[in-house]
């Protein structure tokens, strides 16, 4: 079994750099302003028994994780040939299940991204 994460760090000595976007809230659906500071990032996938690295990917955050599936899975089979891997909810995407159980052959445990969890719960409620 292989499992796959990525985490951001905070940097004190480097220039700090803001990105921007327009994001609606509040009661009267007012635009504000909402900074993100960039950061490194670092994606990597290990074996889940012996803990060795088999595919690392460094980059600037804030990004989605579901882009680095591909990449890191693929990078992996250039050593060994898992026959699982987890991820959390941050790689779930439907063309990562398919990449690794369709194309691949590898069964993909990614639980569903929160937002579609809470959607499915709220159809389920409205059910009953």
């Amino acid at each position: 079994m292989t499992a796959l994460d990525s985490s951001g760090f905070e940097s004190h000595h480097v220039s700090r750099y803001f990105t921007q976007r327009r994001k609606t809230s509040g009661k009267h659906g007012r635009k504000h302003r909402v900074e993100y500071r960039r950061y490194p990032k670092l994606s990597l996938i290990c074996d889940a028994r012996s803990h060795l690295i088999l595919a690392a990917r460094t980059g600037q955050g804030p990004l989605p994780d579901c882009g680095e599936f591909e990449p890191l899975l693929r990078e992996t089979l250039d050593r060994v040939r898992p026959k699982t891997v987890a991820a959390d909810a941050g790689f779930d995407s439907e063309a990562n299940h398919q990449l690794a159980r369709d194309e691949l052959g590898i069964q993909s445990l990614i639980p569903a991204t929160a937002a579609a969890l809470s959607a499915n719960l709220l159809v389920a409620i409205a059910n009953k």
